[in-house]
């Protein structure tokens, strides 16, 4: 509404010229009313020899209207403020030539809109004002004109022009001093192919520097071809411009499964590289000439990272065609094409990131990336148990079918060459040969003699495969399957002991810690294998208590198997060689402290660091009620409601301290057969022993024989909370503290 005001008012003149015009009356030597005359009239005069069609294209008539290359009118601009002069010639109007008026093909014309609404708001000579982005857009509206791309018009003008800035608070305006695009522009003439293709290369040499070196180990990047050498051991990955011939190279190459060549999508592409590398290598020498005090040292540093980035896209757009060794029809190794990815595999995750500059040395994640989806690289990674060999079934079966000669017996020198050499091998991460190697001759599926290896079929070699099941409260070990191949006898011994003969109809159960099996053929046919060993676990279990001592928990703990030897310390020493041995009830232990653990029995041992926890207090919480190990204790019996049979009853009497005492108890034997109960209850203000209440469970006995004991009694009494502590542990019972009262 208020815009629609300020037109009514102003009209025919746009509702900004009065705020524009007033933001430079003050200027020296400028006459509010004379001048204002003047340059309006020279806008008017000169939309007005233009003709009807170009004035019925302007709805209202502002300082845009002005035709900056009319010398009449921008002389008139020229006297308000002299010394944008430069900035107008350069920036904004010049016969086609001004910085903004290249950039209209690009803009729809924006461009040069933008700057002249962005110069008239800077012929202020004390306050030049400058407008924000929200202000411009308002300006620009006019009917049957759109805007929409005006932020890309006001960046373009701010990455090309050579007078333009943007104030802290976002405003853009015109500033006689020439900004960081000129002296980039200066720099970007003065730079020779030398400068620019060190940027180049010093760019790719960053996103493709392999550090991890999984899929390759080696960087070349526009290196001239015959000084690349390929090795066996080590795979290459050359970067070559995009008119680089190197299939004469690869032809040549004896290892040509040790390379990929990366190379850019076309020479169009190349130019755009070259213009970024150019533009970053200038920048790099405006931040040289410049210290860190100076006003453009931060802007020039942005600028810097600005054009990395810039640099990074216009690189990985043009250099995606990557080339890796596989077969022809022939069977002959050639190179094939696959197109770079744009994102990487995250380990931890397994989820694709895409490929930015902030993350530019990740170029050989991606590399890694296209090679898998294209089943040229895989990643073996170790396993335990049974599955170690399926790790590298498809390896094994490559090296098998295209390594190995006819005879089945190869040198592993030779096997190495020939996985360098073929197009039909995958890529592995280096090492991955070798560690299959060891482990197939270690499970016999590969043999090694004489200096070579062999490959199956060979003579079979005896083997037992073994099931079971482990005791987690015993640690027993028990086969539930038992299974051999090329033998008929099966031997087993526990640890160190004699290997004995047992049947296969029968489990074979052992609380050792390492059990061995040999199959055994009592033909001779067949050859021995190596043993199935199992190695039994020690398993350490542990629960706080509450202590008697006054800043100190009880440690219980429970070892699998029993009979383990177990041993500790409290002052952070080695238990192995400096632990006391751990009897029961338990460890009592100092709050903060860490109680190690060892534990061990034959071969097996096992460390575990407790740590003993300090109760909450100010500033952690707050610590609850804690029992004064000084005073008597009282406990609530309605929490002993488990005293229905004769085992648990006499077990807890037994248990008591001999001070203890129970109060307003009822004892009650009943005999399920028969149905008869007899039973005693005491008074409530009476205090039994623990041995009374046993002693009057014998003469209930003697009146229902054979029966079940049954406990009931309101409260227990001990002398002290500390006799109440020890209690706790002693039996592992845990009282709740608002079950106790003192």
């Amino acid at each position: 509404m208020k815009i629609r005001e300020e037109i009514l008012v102003s009209y025919p003149f746009h509702f900004s010229t009065k705020h524009l015009i007033a933001s430079f009356n003050d200027n020296p030597g400028f006459q509010k009313t004379r001048d204002v005359i003047r340059l309006m009239a020279a806008i008017v005069r000169g939309l007005w020899a233009k003709g009807d069609a170009e004035v019925s294209r302007h709805s209202l008539l502002s300082l845009e209207t002005a035709d900056l290359n009319d010398p009449t009118v921008s002389s008139r601009f020229i006297e308000i403020k002299k010394s944008l002069q430069d900035a107008l010639m350069t920036d904004i109007a010049n016969s086609g030539a001004s910085h903004a008026e290249s950039l209209d093909d690009d803009t729809s014309g924006l461009a040069t809109r933008c700057a002249k609404w962005i110069y008239a708001a800077s012929l202020s000579d004390v306050h030049p004002r400058g407008l924000t982005d929200a202000e411009l857009a308002e300006y620009l509206l006019e009917p049957g004109r759109s805007i929409v791309g005006m932020p890309d018009a006001l960046k373009k003008l701010y990455d090309n022009c050579w007078y333009i800035e943007q104030t802290k608070s976002g405003r853009y305006l015109f500033n006689r001093h020439k900004n960081l695009n000129a002296q980039v522009n200066s720099y970007v003439k003065a730079c020779s192919s030398l400068d620019r293709d060190a940027q180049i290369e010093g760019k790719l040499t960053e996103m493709f520097e392999p550090k991890d070196k999984r899929c390759y180990q080696k960087l070349a990047v526009l290196p001239a071809l015959d000084a690349v050498q390929l090795e066996r051991d080590k795979t290459a990955l050359v970067v070559l411009k995009p008119d680089t011939d190197f299939s004469k190279y690869f032809s040549g190459e004896k290892y040509k499964n040790r390379v990929a060549i990366l190379t850019a999508d076309d020479q169009t592409g190349i130019f755009n590289v070259n213009k970024k590398a150019q533009r970053l290598w200038a920048i790099q020498q405006v931040v040289k000439d410049l210290s860190a005090e100076d006003a453009q040292y931060k802007k020039a540093k942005e600028t810097f990272a600005d054009y990395q980035t810039e640099l990074f896209f216009a690189l990985k757009a043009v250099f995606n065609k990557l080339h890796y060794p596989l077969i022809d029809d022939n069977g002959e190794t050639t190179l094939v094409e696959a197109p770079l990815l744009d994102s990487y595999i995250n380990e931890k995750t397994g989820h694709r990131i895409q490929y930015r500059n902030e993350e530019a040395s990740k170029g050989e994640f991606v590399i890694e990336a296209t090679l898998r989806d294209a089943n040229k690289y895989q990643v073996f990674a170790p396993a335990s148990g049974q599955d170690k060999l399926k790790v590298y079934q498809a390896l094994r079966n490559r090296v098998e079918q295209f390594l190995f000669p006819a005879t089945g017996r190869t040198t592993w020198q030779q096997l190495l060459d020939g996985a360098a050499s073929k197009g039909q091998m995958l890529w592995t991460e280096p090492g991955t040969l070798d560690r299959m190697r060891e482990l197939l001759i270690t499970a016999g599926q590969w043999r090694e003699d004489a200096g070579q290896i062999q490959k199956p079929p060979f003579e079979e070699v005896t083997g037992v495969t073994i099931e079971y099941s482990r005791d987690k409260d015993t640690g027993v070990i028990t086969t539930t399957d038992i299974k051999l191949s090329h033998a008929d006898t099966l031997l087993v011994r526990e640890e160190s002991a004699e290997y004995k003969t047992v049947t296969l109809d029968q489990p074979v159960v052992s609380d050792a810690m390492i059990i061995e099996f040999r199959a055994v053929d009592s033909t001779k046919k067949n050859k021995e294998g190596k043993p199935y060993r199992i190695e039994n676990t020690v398993d350490i279990q542990h629960e706080l208590m509450p202590s008697a001592t006054a800043g100190h928990q009880v440690l219980k703990v429970k070892v699998v198997p029993p009979g383990v030897k177990l041993v500790f310390t409290t002052d952070n020493t080695n238990p192995a060689n400096n632990g006391r041995p751990y009897a029961k009830p338990g460890i009592d232990a100092a709050e903060g402290t860490v109680v190690r653990l060892f534990a061990e029995k034959g071969p097996v041992s096992i460390e575990k660091a407790v740590p003993i926890p300090k109760a909450a207090g100010k500033g952690g919480g707050a610590a609850g009620p804690k029992l004064d190990p000084d005073l008597p204790a009282t406990v609530n019996g309605r929490g002993f409601s488990g005293l229905i049979t004769r085992s648990a009853t006499y077990q807890f009497l037994a248990n008591l301290p001999g001070e203890a005492r129970l109060q307003k108890v009822q004892a009650k034997v009943t005999l399920a057969a028969t149905d008869n109960t007899v039973t005693l209850t005491w008074d409530g203000k009476t205090r039994l022993a623990p041995n009374q209440v046993r002693e009057a469970f014998e003469f209930l006995d003697k009146q229902v024989e054979n029966g079940e004991w049954w406990l009931r009694f309101d409260q227990l009494h001990f002398s002290t909370g500390k006799s109440l502590l020890q209690w706790q542990v002693d039996t592992s019972t845990k009282i709740e503290i608002g079950q106790v009262t003192q």
